[in-house]
């Protein structure tokens, strides 16, 4: 059994190209049976694929949903602290609906959250270092700083 495992070791190749394909080379004194081998690689190869793809998947629901659970608690934590403040002090806080600043931050929470989720799901993904990452982190912060000096300026324009 050993031997024949070297054998089969010996006579399948395996290499990942550049644009993350793999090529696979079986040797063969038949040519058809060398072909069958390479075929069965790919579809056992595939089913690997198509396991590691629904785990992410469920690894990633399973993400947003907490953050998700999170947030709401949060909230909810947020609430109870402006109840307890109000019921405290006897003052109504109420904001104004139409406020620019509010809508404005609200957004920017939003955005960050969004961003933060999806930096995790990628860092889970590729790694916390990857250059891809890395360059997309730091291009978020920067339209994220653009976006806030613009509505800050729009915030002012309109007071």
């Amino acid at each position: 059994m050993e031997e024949t495992l070297k054998q089969l070791e010996g006579n399948s190749a395996f290499e990942l190209q550049e644009d993350d394909y793999i090529t696979i080379s079986v040797s063969d004194r038949d040519p058809v049976r060398a072909a069958e081998m390479a075929n069965y690689y790919v579809t056992v190869l595939n089913e690997i694929s198509t396991e590691l793809g629904s785990q992410e998947a469920r690894n990633n629901r399973q993400f947003i949903e907490g953050a998700a659970q999170r947030t709401m608690a949060r909230l909810t934590a947020f609430e109870d602290s402006l109840k307890w403040y109000q019921e405290k002090t006897g003052m109504l806080v109420i904001p104004d609906a139409n406020s620019s600043s509010i809508e404005s931050v609200a957004e920017m929470y939003a955005y960050k959250a969004k961003t933060e989720i999806e930096v995790a799901i990628l860092e889970r993904t590729v790694g916390a270092d990857n250059p891809a990452l890395v360059q997309s982190v730091s291009g978020r912060r920067h339209s994220a700083e653009g976006a806030r000096v613009s509505r800050t300026a729009r915030g002012a324009s309109t007071r």
